[in-house]
């Protein structure tokens, strides 16, 4: 049972990865070669969305159709447009964007940065151990640093596999900052990527990361 326990976490914590890799930044030429070069890791991708979708057949076109030069510079323009460039199409991917709000001269406004959920996630980071590395200048609700803390969290348990009292309090860290955080707007956050991009991989990226996090949360 510690050993199905351990690899369940340990996959886990590598599609949470994965997912927050997708939102940090463009993808590498590393991982571009991998999954036009390994057919097991799409098909795994894949296999998530579910072989008989729209999403999941434009995405295998899209990456059978084109070298990997051609996705790189594709992928890197399509990630700049979506989530570093303020212009149409641009996507905020912070948590206070979607569930704060502000009293701005009587006036209940919301979509701003830098909102309580911003604070009150970088509290639970520290209260976990963790320190947000020097070299990420953005904010703590950013998308890839939530799911990169999920990524932590699930490695964890399965580092601690062992001692079920230790791995359950990894667990259940886990469901509450799933259930009071990530998915209270990742499903917003990703409607409005599905709206912002025609690019089949971020179509699959943003259906992926709603289908797991409903999918962690059952």
């Amino acid at each position: 049972m510690n050993d199905q326990r351990k690899l369940m976490a340990e996959a886990r914590s590598q599609i949470y990865q994965f997912l927050s890799q997708a939102y940090r930044s463009p993808p590498t030429r590393e991982l571009i070669e991998k999954m036009t070069q390994q057919p097991e890791f799409i098909d795994s991708f894949i296999s998530f969305l579910g072989h008989s979708t729209y999403i999941s057949e434009d995405l295998q076109k899209y990456l059978t159709s084109n070298t990997p030069d051609v996705l790189l510079e594709d992928l890197t323009q399509e990630y700049n447009s979506l989530f570093v460039i303020p212009a149409k199409g641009y996507v905020r991917p912070y948590e206070s964007v979607y569930v704060d709000t502000w009293d701005i001269d009587g006036a209940e406004c919301s979509g701003l940065v830098m909102g309580r959920s911003t604070v009150h996630v970088k509290d639970i980071y520290e209260t976990a151990g963790v320190e947000l590395s020097d070299t990420f200048k953005d904010l703590p609700d950013h998308l890839a640093v939530e799911l990169e803390f999920m990524s932590y969290l699930a490695e964890k348990e399965a580092n601690l596999s062992d001692s079920a009292i230790e791995a359950d309090k990894f667990l259940e860290f886990q469901y509450n900052f799933l259930n009071n955080h990530l998915s209270k707007w990742v499903g917003t956050v990703c409607n409005t990527i599905l709206d912002s991009t025609t690019n089949p991989f971020y179509a699959a990226v943003a259906t992926l990361t709603v289908k797991f996090i409903n999918d962690e949360l059952d």
